[in-house]
């Protein structure tokens, strides 16, 4: 996926410089050597091939990319399913008589509505920016080699912003985090409730107690994931704010003070550093947006965690126990 990536930015902005300024294919060495290698005389057709050439990188690397999501998320949701699916089972074999201290909307919770919220806000964001974190360094290195120093400068500068605003943020996602679990708890113990004593809360005019109290919970909830969203994809924002600001004041600065003075090579680098950013800002905003959904979300894996931890402590102590009892 990541080689497509990088045949498709290292392709595209020569391509649209051969294309406004198809004289200059001969002055460019590494293009006259390409065009000499394949025996193409004619400078239109050589643009021609170059053209379907990236075209088809492009579309290639986004069916690659399509069916790399597709495999990441059956993969997490399978996963979600055998946890899921373990944690019930566990629960099934636990010890009968420590059930009264194991409330059965934890239960009902944890198999259901935590399971889901690890595989897609943990495990699937974090398998995500590994991968986009992969590609991101094979473009940066290729980006390195093309001209190492105008990539190091744009590629610390990326890497320090976004260090930044996660290091600010991440303190606050993690107590956003702690209390979504306890809105989540809040919100799946209204529920039971108003599920067990229906009869007995519209006996006694309670409605309106009940179901306050489980609106006040989903109102937490909701307020609570719009926040996290906010923090997730605000970078994005400002990075692509900054990029492209800078890319087009560079542009306009050229068309009115210095437009006889650019050459071809520059709009080529321009070209390839512009494709670039488009490629490489998403990838690295997927990496924190990956990074900062598995710290907000970190709090649901851990009580999964140690809720199953107390099953298989209490499976354990169960099967001990028949074990003795059979033995008496």
């Amino acid at each position: 996926m990541s080689i497509f990536e990088l045949i498709g930015i290292f392709s595209l902005g020569p391509f649209i410089t051969m294309v406004i300024t198809p004289e200059n294919i001969e002055t460019n060495q590494l293009f006259s050597s390409i065009k000499l290698y394949l025996g193409i005389i004619n400078d239109r057709d050589f643009i021609t091939f170059f053209g379907v050439f990236t075209l088809i990188s492009i579309i290639f690397g986004n069916l690659i990319n399509l069916f790399h999501q597709y495999l990441v998320h059956k993969v997490s949701y399978f996963f979600g399913r055998d946890l899921s699916f373990e944690y019930t089972k566990s629960f099934l074999n636990a010890n009968s008589m420590n059930e009264e201290n194991f409330q059965n909307e934890d239960v009902v919770k944890n198999a259901t509505v935590e399971t889901v919220r690890a595989v897609e806000w943990v495990i699937q964001p974090i398998i995500g920016a590994v991968f986009r974190a992969l590609s991101l360094l094979l473009i940066f290195l290729a980006l390195l080699i093309y001209s190492w120093k105008a990539s190091l400068s744009i590629g610390l500068a990326v890497f320090i912003l976004y260090l930044l605003i996660f290091q600010t943020l991440r303190g606050w996602l993690s107590s956003i985090g702690d209390e979504l679990s306890l809105s989540l708890a809040n919100k799946q113990l209204a529920v039971g409730e108003i599920i067990q004593g229906k009869d007995v809360i519209r006996t006694d005019n309670k409605d309106s107690f009940f179901l306050n109290r489980f609106y006040d919970s989903s109102t937490a909830e909701s307020r609570l994931k719009a926040l996290s969203s906010l923090a997730a994809f605000s970078p994005k924002a400002i990075m692509e704010g900054i990029a492209f600001g800078s890319i087009t004041g560079i542009m306009l600065y050229i068309n009115i003070f210095a437009s006889d003075s650019v050459g071809p090579s520059f709009l080529t680098s321009m070209g390839i550093f512009t494709v670039a950013a488009y490629k490489i800002l998403p990838s690295a905003q997927n990496v924190y947006y990956g990074i900062s959904r598995a710290v907000f979300n970190k709090n649901s894996l851990r009580a999964l965690v140690e809720s199953y931890k107390v099953l298989i402590e209490n499976k354990n102590e169960s099967k001990l126990y028949r074990e003795g009892t059979e033995d008496n």
